[in-house]
């Protein structure tokens, strides 16, 4: 598909994820540059991650969250950076400064903001404000849908509300929508598991342990390998 429509971004990062999980660093490298070179510069903040990651080696091997706060430096506005960074905060242990980091961000009268309004739901649903969390993506860009963590985070907030059957849909179409991310797989494994489906369930725990364990280990291989 990326070869007989090359703007096709859906289509690009797809391979990319693929790329970075089957360890191929230099085509992820090549999917990166040619995302980068679309005239629509969204990009969502998990392929920014990989971009971080994936071109090291050109900002003089610099770690991605260096990258990013240097970034976020020469562009205070940068939503999809300064979340980003956010997220690389939280996946550190260091929540109370990505906190800080998403309220610091510049008031928008648009909606371009998305990135981080996301961010801030997804923390909202760690602490227990599920009806805040709620209202807030409501209000979200139509352009977080092509965010798998938009549907995540929609399907989480039908739990807190207890409309199980619901959420299993929302997240039945977020595995459909990303089959690499473990984290839409768990969810449906669980529901299922409580409507009794067990053998059903097994198999989906089995699935999101191994797209977890996939997951880590190619972003680790990446980390330590030089890109040419």
């Amino acid at each position: 598909l990326s070869k007989n429509d090359p703007g096709h971004r859906v289509a690009r990062q797809m391979l990319a994820r693929l790329y970075l999980l089957t360890m191929r660093p230099n085509e992820l490298r090549q999917q990166i540059i040619a995302l980068d070179a679309m005239p629509d510069k969204r990009i969502d903040t998990d392929m920014l991650m990989l971009y971080c990651i994936g071109a090291r080696t050109r900002w003089l091997q610099k770690e991605p969250r260096e990258w990013l706060e240097n970034a976020l430096k020469l562009d205070p506005a940068n939503a999809p950076v300064r979340a980003a960074l956010a997220q690389t905060l939280v996946q550190s242990d260091e929540r109370e400064a990505a906190r800080k980091l998403l309220a610091e961000a510049p008031q928008s009268s648009g909606t371009s903001q998305w990135p981080v309004t996301l961010l801030q739901i997804e923390d909202l649903l760690e602490t227990g404000g599920g009806d805040q969390a709620a209202t807030m993506i409501g209000g979200l860009d139509p352009a977080a849908q092509n965010e798998i963590r938009y549907w995540i985070a929609r399907g989480r907030i039908l739990l807190e509300k207890n409309e199980n059957k619901e959420a299993l849909a929302v997240f039945t179409d977020a595995m459909a929508r990303d089959p690499l991310h473990p984290e839409p797989v768990y969810r449906v494994a669980r529901l299922r598991l409580q409507a009794g489906a067990e053998k059903e369930a097994r198999g989906l725990f089995e699935r999101a342990e191994l797209l977890g364990r996939l997951n880590l280990a190619a972003k680790r291989t990446l980390e330590n390998s030089n890109i040419q």
